[in-house]
This record gives structure tokens, sequence and C-alpha cells, in this order.
């Protein structure tokens, strides 16, 4: 069994993301993320700043870190 990286799973949900989101979105909420961790059953996503954070945790409901 081969494990994958955060970074690398994060990686591989972006490519699929940008295809889904449009091209605007995509840039502004998501290009700057990072996979950070996997740990238990969470995944752990890093944004660049507070206002990402704020944003993706409205649309999304999750509780997000910023890194």
């Amino acid at each position: 069994m081969i494990t994958r990286t955060a970074p690398e799973i994060w990686e591989a949900a972006l490519g699929q993301l940008q295809l889904e989101v449009s091209k605007p979105n995509f840039r502004t909420w998501l290009s700057k993320t990072i996979g950070m961790e996997r740990r238990d059953n969470r995944f752990v996503v890093g944004v660049p700043n507070t206002f990402v954070a704020e944003y993706l945790e409205k649309t999304n409901g999750r509780s997000l870190r910023k890194r």
C-alpha cells in the first residue's frame, strides 16, 4: 500500500477542484492553499490568510487553520 503525503493528496484534490469551480473562484480561494497533514479522520488544509480561512469556513462549514 502506497501512502501519499497530505500535500500530494491536496494537490490531486486541487486538480479536481479546478475543473469544478470557476477560474476566478479557484484563483481567489484555493490556489494558495496547501495540504498540511492527515490525522485520525481529519485532513488539515493551510490557507494563506484569515480572509481566505473565514470565507472557506463560511462556505464549507469546517474549521480551517491559517498557515
